[in-house]
């Protein structure tokens, strides 16, 4: 059930990466852009062979950097318009730095830099259903109530109040402790916090105020 809601509300994701080492000081621009301009004409071909229209498609570029010289690399986003241009990979290698800083506590101005991978990740925007919604049924959950049942909470033998959950409606409020029994799963609620039933059917667990 969950994997059939995901696949209806989820958009589409498709990751492409391709290896291009060099160093940033001596980079080929041109090139390295046409290696973009190919993973994104790639992207959008595939998007609108599932149906996305041009205006749903969101391309996010980005490029694997390190120093020169050691083994891990940094994902860090790239402005990316068709072309890779001069300012874009000054801002490129400031964002490392600020990343590198961020992730290992000192970055190098001024030391060398090289690029490794090349990455595109394009979204497309779907169509979501809309989901419907339960009409109110107030905060009384006595219709579902089933009675009481000797249970331990905290260590101690207690009485506690059982709810069968397919009786619950919206806006059903329980305060814990309380057992709520279902067909495939009993949902246990304990002292100090509230499950409140929303508009599609779903269990709310929160920490009483």
């Amino acid at each position: 059930m969950f994997c059939a809601v995901g696949t209806l509300l989820t958009d589409l994701k498709h990751m492409y990466a391709r290896t291009f080492v060099a160093d940033t000081d001596s980079l080929d621009l041109g090139r390295v852009s046409a290696v973009y301009r190919e993973m994104r004409d790639e992207a959008i071909t595939t998007l609108r062979s599932e149906n996305v229209a041009p205006e749903a498609i969101d391309l996010v570029f980005a490029a694997d950097m390190r120093y020169v010289g050691q083994f891990d690399e940094i994902e860090v986003a790239l402005e990316f318009d068709g072309d890779l241009t001069p300012a874009a990979l000054e801002r490129l290698v400031a964002d490392f730095e600020r990343e590198h800083e961020t992730l290992n506590g000192y970055s190098m101005p001024g030391e060398a830099t090289e690029l490794i991978n090349v990455r595109l990740t394009a979204f497309g925007r779907t169509t979501k259903p809309a989901l419907a919604e339960d009409p109110s049924a107030g905060p009384d959950p006595s219709a579902a109530h089933k009675g009481t049942r000797e249970a331990f909470f905290s260590g101690s033998r207690i009485q506690v109040d059982v709810y069968d959950g397919l009786g619950l409606r919206r806006d059903n409020r329980i305060v814990g402790p309380a057992i709520i029994e279902q067909p495939t799963t009993t949902v246990v609620l304990i002292e100090g916090y509230t499950l409140t039933v929303d508009a599609q059917g779903t269990y709310v667990i929160e920490p009483a105020n």
